[in-house]
């Protein structure tokens, strides 16, 4: 955003503040071998006026006196304690480089063994030291949202390879062919009732508790297949396959005005090798038309697809274990997909508490608005980052700004509906702010 035109500055620029002279460390001023010569032509005799003459930066014959000591001891106690900075860096560096889990518990101890190790037993390792040691090497906590075998580790030059061997044919496919008929599908778990997992409370508070409708939707999940184009296009209607231990006769009925998806269920919520053949015959075929590539991975149902398909598709298989850096809805796509979901349910859960986001019509509700505001042409350039970073494409998309900026970071205060009710969401689409019910409740569809 531009800097207000008429924002006064607080500086005067008569006033000037002449520099801090930087103090310059003894050991920083010549290296070791110049204060052994200067030591012992001190210890030989020589006066001070001599010495300083050969070795202009000394400023006082204390200096001589105090650098004998630092040496004797084998460093000062300020060089010791960036000793001990260093030491545990690189222990820190080395566990992670073995993919460790590594925590400030992890961290004090390092600490306190290199301390030991450099003869430095007053070195406590406060909590003081940790917030300043993670602070200046910028380490922080993050979520692990992958875990590997040795094994695996050990292999992974190998599928590094095959992974390179395979972006390198699909690169020379995708080349020979228009972007708007090269796809990627995937499956993608998506919680019944999602939270965000995190909450701002008050320094102190010892359970942080938040409310939901229903516990077990935060743990039982449904299965959207999402289906895009190297072009930049989310393909509408998308499979999704709801968690249904008794499906009920309403099934179909109920779900039948969200348009943006077809709706199929199992008792688990997890897709069959048969709805992969559904899939790839009845939503697939239409919509990619014939002379299609479609780019899946090594999962067993696209398998038995294939063998089921009469050659119309052209199908690349990733190579198993690729999907995190090879798979363009894995590499991109899905994370913004799922923060969507979860910003949306979480606005929904806090404002509008009677709306029941964890049965069948408010899932249906959610992940129909979500797709329908995916498939906006705004977030084309978005969905072809995914390809761009997964390898594919050579040409960087340009700038985009993700959905959850464009439909939710964009209301200010000033934003409300045509009904003058204040804006819930902004239409991706339509660049519209809408509230609540004339959006959620209404299923607002400017693109159909």
């Amino acid at each position: 955003m531009s800097e207000d035109d008429g924002k006064c500055s607080d500086s005067d620029e008569e006033y000037f503040v002449p520099p801090e002279s930087k103090r310059v460390r003894l050991e920083d001023k010549y290296p070791r071998e110049t204060w052994e010569e200067i030591i012992e032509k001190s210890d030989k005799g020589w006066s001070f006026t001599t010495i300083q003459s050969k070795h202009r930066k000394l400023s006082d014959r204390k200096e001589i006196s105090r650098m004998k000591e630092y040496l004797k001891n084998d460093g000062s106690k300020i060089q010791k304690f960036n000793d001990i900075n260093v030491g545990v860096l690189q222990e820190f560096l080395d566990m992670r480089s073995e993919l460790e889990e590594i925590h400030d518990r992890d961290i004090v101890d390092s600490a306190l063994k290199v301390a030991d190790e450099l003869g430095l037993t007053t070195f406590k390792a406060s909590e003081a030291w940790l917030y300043r040691f993670k602070k200046n090497n910028g380490i922080v906590s993050r979520k692990i949202n992958a875990v590997v075998t040795k094994a695996q580790l050990r292999n992974q030059p190998e599928l590094n390879e095959v992974v390179d061997e395979f972006r390198g044919n699909m690169k020379t496919v995708i080349a020979d062919n228009r972007l708007e008929k090269v796809f990627n599908a995937d499956q993608t778990a998506i919680k019944q009732e999602m939270i965000c997992g995190r909450t701002l409370a008050l320094k102190g508070e010892k359970k942080i508790k938040a409310v939901v409708k229903r516990i077990n939707a935060t743990t039982h999940s449904y299965t959207v297949q999402v289906l895009i184009s190297a072009a930049g296009k989310l393909v509408l209607p998308v499979m999704v396959v709801f968690c249904e231990p008794k499906r009920p006769a309403c099934f179909e009925q109920q779900l039948l005005p969200f348009k943006n998806i077809t709706a199929y269920s199992t008792t688990s919520g997890l897709m069959t090798s048969q709805l992969g053949i559904t899939w790839l015959r009845d939503i697939y075929g239409p919509a990619a038309g014939e002379n299609s590539i479609l780019m899946v991975d090594s999962w067993t149902g696209y398998q038995q697809a294939i063998d089921q398909d009469n050659g119309s598709v052209q199908i690349h298989v990733l190579p198993p274990k690729s999907t995190s850096v090879a798979q363009p809805l894995d590499v991109y796509f899905n994370r913004p997909f799922k923060n969507f979901l979860r910003l949306l349910s979480c606005k929904i859960r806090r404002f509008f508490p009677d709306f029941d986001l964890s049965n069948r019509q408010g899932m249906a509700t959610l992940i129909d608005i979500t797709i329908g505001q995916f498939s906006a042409p705004v977030f084309n350039a978005m969905i072809q980052y995914s390809w761009y970073a997964s390898g594919y494409l050579e040409e960087k998309p340009e700038e985009f700004n993700t959905p959850v900026a464009v439909c939710f970071d964009s209301i200010k205060i000033d934003s409300k509906c045509e009904c003058d009710k204040r804006a819930f969401i902004k239409c991706a689409h339509c660049d519209t702010f809408f509230c609540f019910s004339h959006f959620v409740k209404d299923l607002h569809r400017c693109y159909v």
